[in-house]
């Protein structure tokens, strides 16, 4: 096991409520010396005000139609009723901007960015909570119905490159509707072609590889690794990806813009501790030597995001 882990993608749990100080606890306790907490923001309203229900039944008649023997044994999991109470109780559990912060160096929020503002109304609120001392920003446009190209994204990346502060842009689908390919395409990375084009100083990490999905694992992956390639402030980070996975995603971004990260505990880890050397070992299996599965797991995150991990 690494010497000292920065877990680079772990939330705050509401229900039952847990304090960022309980959540340094416990990741403690699994053996991370440092973490960075990424705040949801508040969608639950427009989820609600969004959802139409016979939509969700015919994407999930295509999906079934679609994929067939590939999704044996998820049957109950993708029922329509299943799929709408999950989007709900993701919001409930986790869908909250966190404004206080936990003691100690090695912990950092970042603040969910609220993509259902006026962009102009967006880029006030964001100085706003730059000026209270948060790491950076956190995109998940899937919650918002909304495009990586739409100008609320637009929005942040400006905010970021005034304040000179880190991007982690959520892709690939989310539990719930968004397994569904009609929302799940709201995760999709390469929409972000042209702010990448447009903000090169933003550093930009691209949260599951582009790989989040229970359905489809690897949705797209692809996408992500090109971008990758093709921009030098890309990185990406491995959480809830099965390690294989998440070994070919951190090889593939070099092991200067690999990030070890796990979404604890959005998804139930059997043991945190158990995942890191399942990732680890994947990496060595691979091909990586120490030094640079220590860039992945400690080195990268603690200069990206001025954490300072506590072994």
């Amino acid at each position: 096991m690494p010497e000292c882990v920065v877990d680079a993608h772990v939330h705050l749990p509401l229900n039952p409520p847990m304090t960022p100080d309980d959540l340094v606890s416990a990741l403690r306790g699994h053996g991370i010396g440092a973490a960075v907490i990424l705040g949801l923001p508040p969608a639950y309203e427009v989820v609600l005000n969004t959802l139409d229900t016979q939509h969700i039944a015919r994407e999930h008649e295509r999906l079934v139609k679609r994929m067939g023997k590939y999704i044996v044994g998820l049957e109950e999991v993708l029922r329509p009723e299943s799929l709408i109470y999950s989007a709900i109780d993701l919001l409930n559990r986790y869908g909250r901007l966190c404004h206080h912060r936990p003691r100690g160096s090695g912990y950092v929020i970042l603040a969910g960015v609220d993509l259902s503002k006026d962009p102009e109304d967006l880029m006030v609120e964001l100085e706003i909570i730059a000026d209270k001392g948060f790491a950076g920003f956190k995109i998940i446009s899937t919650i918002f119905f909304k495009y990586l190209d739409d100008p609320t994204v637009e929005a942040a990346f400006r905010v970021a490159s005034r304040r000179g502060l880190p991007l982690v842009v959520h892709t690939g689908c989310d539990p719930g509707i968004w397994e569904l390919p009609a929302y799940c395409k709201y995760g999709d990375p390469s929409k972000l072609e042209g702010l990448l084009d447009s903000y090169g100083e933003v550093r930009v990490v691209l949260a599951h590889a582009g790989s989040y999905s229970a359905v489809a694992p690897g949705v797209f992956i692809e996408e992500t690794l090109s971008l990758v390639r093709r921009y030098e402030n890309v990185y990406i980070d491995t959480s809830a990806l099965p390690p294989p996975i998440a070994a070919r995603a951190a090889l593939s971004a070099g092991p200067e813009r690999g990030l070890f990260g796990s979404d604890y505990p959005v998804v139930g880890l059997e043991s945190l501790s158990a995942y890191i050397l399942s990732v680890e070992r994947s990496l060595r299996e691979a091909g990586l030597g120490w030094d640079d599965i220590n860039k992945i797991f400690r080195l990268n995150a603690e200069e990206l995001f001025g954490v300072r991990c506590q072994g």
